[in-house]
């Protein structure tokens, strides 16, 4: 979107700048994105600074944060990255949602000695993964 002044200056009468994170103090999704709207469409606030102070979002491209905070729209705080970058930035801070699980879809705990880890870092339950070999070495037998 074309950027002109008014603009700006209602981008920034929505932020609450602090020491470190400038936050945004209206509307915000339930990620805690804060939202703006500009030229009659929606945007996350975030990529609006990025687009406002540090330039265009290559297409395809995340708006993320150093900073690691959803309603922060400090122009150093933010940097564009792919989904791959996204997923590895959030798997690296801790705060991929399959990294709270502390149980598979089972209930079986993810232990060190229950929890087998794939090729692609993917988590699996080793008391399933049993259980899936045996009920199709059972189906196999069954068949023959």
């Amino acid at each position: 979107p074309k950027l002109i002044m008014a603009d700006v200056d209602r981008f920034w009468s929505k932020v609450k700048k602090t020491d470190e994170c400038w936050l945004w103090a209206k509307f915000t999704d339930k990620a805690g994105y804060g939202r703006f709207c500009l030229k009659a469409r929606n945007y996350q606030a975030h990529r609006v600074s990025y687009m406002f102070f540090v330039g265009s979002i290559p297409e395809g491209f995340h708006v993320l944060h150093h900073c690691d905070t959803p309603g922060c729209v400090r122009p150093t705080h933010l940097f564009t990255g792919t989904e791959a970058d996204n997923v590895r930035d959030m798997t690296e801070k801790g705060r991929h949602h399959n990294q709270q699980k502390t149980s598979c879809p089972k209930g079986h705990a993810y232990t060190a000695e229950n929890t087998y880890v794939s090729s692609g870092n993917k988590r699996s339950c080793r008391i399933c993964r049993q259980d899936s070999k045996q009920r199709h070495l059972l189906r196999s037998a069954a068949v023959s």
